[in-house]
């Protein structure tokens, strides 16, 4: 089967760091297809179009940063699911070494991604895997914000997608699910992103408290 248009879908993008968990999730809306791609197909494809700005957020010290991407779909307790396993060579990040010391874990870059009403909550997003290079006095560098920006517009700009999901469009949005049900209650598109100047941290990524 395959996740039709107007499907809202939960991208997991993940892998590990100094041996902790990680991931993020963002969520998106299909909103037209040239053929019928499965969800593993559509894990690719947006993995393909984001992956670039992606990896170079991150360290190179980190060799099996990003290992899955997995898609859910929202609509339905029993919707279709698949995973993309990122290829060995994809997997580290591309940030560059450091000669001295790297951040930790827990330690993430901050992205909030802005909607035009109170329908939703804001989108919000925190990378980890950065070097002690690409900040200075608590601030992140001219060149890493500048990185930040780049993956920002990359994850608004995906639009179509290319192979294997040719053709598929999607559009970034934010999800309301109710707790009770688990299903969407609202959503709404993702109208613009504004980059948090300064480290921020995910509590969930310190060792013995997330996965």
């Amino acid at each position: 089967m395959a996740i039709g248009a107007g499907s809202l879908i939960a991208v997991t993008v993940g892998g590990t760091m100094f041996e902790n968990s990680w991931m993020n999730v963002w969520t998106y809306r299909v909103v037209g297809e040239l053929s019928s791609p499965s969800a593993a197909n559509i894990a690719e494809g947006i993995w393909n179009g984001f992956k670039t700005p992606y990896r170079a957020l991150v360290a190179n010290i980190h060799t099996q940063a990003f290992q899955y991407v997995k898609i859910r779909e929202m609509d339905s307790l029993t919707g279709e699911y698949g995973e993309f396993p990122i290829p060995s060579g994809e997997a580290a990040g591309t940030g560059g070494t450091s000669a001295t010391t790297y951040l930790s874990t827990f330690t993430a870059a901050g992205i909030r991604f802005t909607v035009g009403s109170r329908v939703t909550r804001p989108g919000q997003k925190r990378i980890p895997g950065q070097r002690a290079e690409d900040q200075n006095s608590f601030v992140w560098t001219a060149a890493y914000l500048a990185k930040l920006e780049t993956f920002g517009t990359a994850c608004l700009d995906l639009a179509t997608l290319g192979s294997p999901a040719l053709g598929t469009e999607v559009q970034m949005c934010v999800v309301s699910i109710d707790r009770t049900t688990g299903l969407p209650v609202a959503n709404q598109d993702v109208t613009g992103f504004i980059v948090n100047q300064s480290p921020t941290s995910q509590v969930s990524r310190k060792a013995g408290v997330g996965a």
